[in-house]
């Protein structure tokens, strides 16, 4: 499957190998250019082993102390396994419901709870866009995510969940 890009790289590539062919005919002499490279799909990877990825917060979350950055900034881990990648960057994305009040976050069970994604603890990844990494860096990126309320919303307590999906793609 070729992106509009690779094909309009590829269009600019023809009609510049024309204007050279039409240029050298003009001198009376002529030339030939060749292009090449190699088309890539999508990454063959497997996540976690295709398997869902738990990230549990604990039956302990103090609604008072949830500042959406340090308190219960809990690690999300999982592993890896790729064959056959293109030596070009991945794109590691975390997606899901946005919470009403802030589309970065990701949208839980409870109005005015949303969960918002780190790298390496501190660095936000807003949800819906990726963090770029090289196939052997991502072995040592540490993802993690904390819950963040709603400024102005007092929570009661109750069980939360929410959902998202973790996608990985070329840059």
């Amino acid at each position: 499957m070729t992106t509009r890009t690779q094909r309009n790289r590829l269009r600019n590539i023809l009609l510049l190998g024309l204007a050279f062919s039409a240029h050298a005919a003009e001198q009376g002499d002529t030339t030939q250019i060749t292009v090449s490279g190699t088309l890539v799909d999508a990454p063959v990877c497997t996540i976690n082993g295709n398997n869902q990825i738990d990230v549990d917060f604990g039956d302990d979350v103090v609604i008072n102390r949830i500042d959406g950055v340090s308190y219960k900034n809990t690690p999300i881990r999982f592993d890896l396994v790729c064959t056959s990648l293109a030596k070009q960057g991945l794109l590691v994305t975390f997606d899901g419901t946005p919470s009403p009040f802030n589309s970065q976050y990701i949208d839980t069970s409870v109005d005015g709870l949303g969960i918002r994604i780190f790298l390496d603890g501190v660095i936000p990844i807003p949800r819906g866009t990726g963090a770029a990494f090289s196939y052997q860096d991502i072995a040592g990126a540490h993802f993690s995510a904390a819950p963040v309320v709603q400024s102005g919303v007092t929570l009661s307590a109750q069980p939360f969940t929410g959902a998202g999906t973790v996608t990985l793609r070329y840059q």
